[in-house]
């Protein structure tokens, strides 16, 4: 999904430009969140789902 979102901006930000453009995207995680029950909530996830 990351993949997508930054391939999508770059090619508006290019159109924009008129030119190439070139992002580096960082993505910051909250530490142990795969065992945060509040985190995998605020992430739209269910207790039990895949």
């Amino acid at each position: 999904m990351i993949r997508e979102v930054g391939t999508a901006a770059r090619q508006e930000i290019s159109k924009f430009l008129g030119r190439p453009a070139h992002l580096r995207l960082n993505v910051r995680v909250e530490e142990d969140w795969t065992n945060s029950r509040s985190e995998i909530a605020r992430l739209g996830y269910k207790e039990g789902e895949p």
